[in-house]
């Protein structure tokens, strides 16, 4: 049995070594066992960087939001920072909400006169006090009554009489906020 396991074990570590890119690899010889917990350490770190570049796209999406919705036109472009916490807080994509206004009404540009609904929310005819009141209800409406925040299994509920073009653009507008690229400072 004790054989079985340490078979398991090498068989493990040549996976990993074979897996990983040359330039993760140490000059060492790959069969002592200081190797290994080189081996997990450079994975570690690798995870660790990849994270770290995670966590920085992550601080930077209200700041591309928001530059996204400027260039837009959008009323509610100083609402980036809500966006962002609201999807957190529903845990949905953070461009969902924005990339269903721009949809249904051009950022918010075209909607019923004092409504503060972007998102065409009940056939555009349910009226908020806010942007704010707006952006909660229907991320909360999204969580509750959808599927998921994929586009394409909201579509054919939301909007079932155009839902294939109403995907792509969605979509679209998806793909244009997260490539909105940030100045670091």
């Amino acid at each position: 049995m004790n054989n079985n396991i340490f078979k398991v074990a090498v068989a493990l570590l040549c996976f990993a070594t074979i897996q990983l890119p040359q330039d993760n690899i140490s000059n060492t010889k790959t069969t002592n066992s200081s190797n290994v917990v080189l081996l997990s350490s450079q994975i570690l770190n690798n995870s660790k960087i990849s994270t770290e570049t995670i966590k920085s796209e992550k601080d930077n999406r209200a700041q591309k939001l928001k530059k996204y919705l400027e260039f837009k036109n959008s009323p509610y472009a100083n609402k980036a920072d809500f966006f962002v916490k609201t999807a957190d807080k529903y845990d949905i994509d953070y461009t969902l909400l924005p990339s269903i206004s721009g949809i249904e009404s051009s950022f918010g540009t075209f909607l019923m006169p004092n409504s503060y609904n972007p998102f065409g929310w009940g056939g555009g005819y349910i009226y908020y006090d806010s942007w704010e009141e707006c952006i909660e209800s229907v991320a909360k409406g999204i969580t509750t009554y959808y599927p998921s925040d994929n586009p394409e299994e909201i579509g054919p509920i939301y909007t079932p009489p155009n839902y294939v073009k109403w995907i792509a653009a969605v979509k679209q507008f998806q793909n244009e906020i997260r490539n909105v690229e940030i100045q670091s400072t």
